[in-house]
């Protein structure tokens, strides 16, 4: 059936696809790349339908999450909600790099979006963020923390100028919650813009952590500007450590009550300061999507000043080298 397949999907360079995983999985053409993963579009060739077919590099660098990919792309293909990309297999090619198949997905990344829009009106992103806040649940239900939630990583489905639904992608760097040594980090990993303070210094991180990175993203999309912009990228991780995010109500006037407070709850410091769970996310912008009265308001904090406390002295010692740095 291999040779059955339609060919226009085929990008012009042939010679750069990998081969055939397993006489199953055809790849058509590269519709993404990541850090350490690249994505083509493949053909099923026992199910007759075109997939998602996502490829770790090799590199001997990516040894450490070579050893996880299996492990979470496996978990993930037990997670069934509609606001999660579907992964319906796992293995390694037959040259031994791990490899995952998911649904494959027509529309555009949060990120592409903004990209081209700059910001969206609240109203709008409402839905899109309730979506994405019951898909982070799912996940950590799971026991799974995602470690890299931002706008390339939110799928929008529906109208390309009028988005109506959202799929969380690239589970690259998921990771197992607190309590298991897969939840601490070797080296720092994510994305720098939307990093919680806790996975700038390779502490062990739990579902607060994503709640922190949707509120940097929820930041980005309501007021067209990120919590911290600043280059080099040391100066950003410095400010996620020990700078507090502006209100987006200063960017933005138009947002309703509790919105921005919102947003500035799920960017404290303190993981212990942030929402419990997405669930409590949730729950807060529902009361905004409906106009609930009162307001939310942030709740007090629980550990006051809000800062973030190192949990080792490797963490310690990285946090007084990127706090000078804001000082050089």
């Amino acid at each position: 059936m291999a040779n059955d397949v339609p060919r226009s999907g085929i990008n012009s360079t042939l010679d750069a696809l990998p081969p055939t995983v397993h006489g199953r999985y055809v790849p058509l053409s590269v519709v993404g790349e990541g850090s350490s993963t690249t994505v083509y579009r493949a053909y099923d060739v026992f199910a007759d339908r075109d997939v998602a077919l996502q490829i770790l590099r090799s590199d001997p660098e990516l040894e450490p999450i070579r050893r996880r990919f299996l492990s979470a792309t496996r978990a993930v293909i037990e997670i069934r909600h509609r606001a999660v990309v579907t992964c319906l297999d796992a293995g390694e090619t037959e040259t031994g790099d791990p490899y995952a198949v998911m649904e494959l997905l027509e529309g555009q990344t949060l990120g592409d979006y903004l990209g081209r829009v700059g910001r969206i009106p609240w109203t709008e992103a409402m839905p899109l963020f309730l979506e994405a806040a019951a898909g982070l649940g799912a996940i950590h239900a799971a026991g799974l923390v995602h470690r890299d939630v931002k706008p390339d990583n939110l799928f929008l489905l529906g109208p390309v100028d009028a988005p109506k639904h959202v799929k969380i992608l690239d589970f690259g760097l998921l990771t197992r919650m607190e309590g298991s040594s897969e939840a601490v980090q070797e080296w720092v990993v994510g994305t720098t813009e939307y990093m919680p303070p806790e996975q700038v210094l390779c502490d062990p991180v739990d579902a607060r952590s994503d709640i922190y990175s949707l509120g940097a993203v929820l930041f980005r999309a309501l007021t067209g500007e990120l919590p911290f912009a600043e280059v080099p990228r040391n100066r950003v991780l410095a400010h996620h450590l020990v700078s507090p995010a502006p209100p987006a109500s200063w960017l933005v006037d138009d947002l309703p009550p509790g919105l921005s407070a919102i947003i500035s709850t799920a960017l404290r410091k303190d993981p212990e300061n942030r929402f419990a769970t997405v669930r409590a996310v949730r729950e807060a912008l529902e009361r905004v999507a409906l106009g609930s009265l009162p307001a939310f308001e942030a709740p007090p904090l629980t550990h006051a000043p809000d800062r973030y406390e190192p949990r080792g002295e490797a963490s310690s010692a990285a946090l007084r080298a990127l706090g000078g740095s804001l000082a050089a």
